[in-house]
């Protein structure tokens, strides 16, 4: 008796950590999430500085020029 409720508690115990598991995926799937917001308003944020550079840049050619 007590070696089949041993197992059995060791299945309830197995059905627990697959449902943390799926929680904690969750958690980290949402955070991959916003972090990858963050790389892309960061990305855009290089691109319009980096346009900002080529103006200057190009202005600084043409008074170069003169």
């Amino acid at each position: 008796m007590e070696k089949i409720e041993g197992k059995h508690s060791k299945q309830i115990h197995k059905k627990r950590k697959i449902n943390v598991n799926i929680k904690v995926v969750g958690g980290v799937h949402k955070m991959v999430g916003s972090v990858h917001k963050m790389v892309g308003s960061v990305h855009k944020m290089v691109g319009s500085v980096h346009k900002m550079v080529g103006s200057v840049h190009k202005m600084v050619r043409r008074v170069n020029k003169m």
